[in-house]
């Protein structure tokens, strides 16, 4: 996976966003409605004129999807572009002992 689609995986996948149901001008005041709290990629898989082709595709990318190591790529990308390689192991290593601490 390129590195620079990396963060948008997190946002597309496990982030909801609220989309506008409506605006209704009151005066000068204007009174917005919103649908839930949706993730982009639940959106999509429930929109009718998507190709079934593509939401297969997507379902595969939601199931491979772990937030815990895709945070961890996120870090370890930043953290290359900023310190040495040492550094750059040490931070990865300190995730992921962090993560299978949580797991014990």
């Amino acid at each position: 996976m390129r590195p620079r689609v990396i963060p948008s995986i997190p946002a597309n996948v496990f982030q909801p966003s609220f989309k506008l149901e409506e605006k209704t001008r009151i005066g000068a005041r204007v009174v917005k409605r919103y649908h839930p709290p949706v993730p982009p990629a639940a959106r999509v898989l429930a929109h009718p004129k998507v190709a079934e082709t593509d939401k297969e595709r997507l379902r595969a990318i939601v199931e491979r999807a772990d937030p815990v190591l895709l945070f961890a790529g996120i870090r370890a990308s930043a953290a290359m572009r900023s310190c040495n390689a040492v550094t750059w192991l040490a931070i990865v290593l300190s995730g992921v002992w962090a993560f299978l601490d949580t797991r014990s």
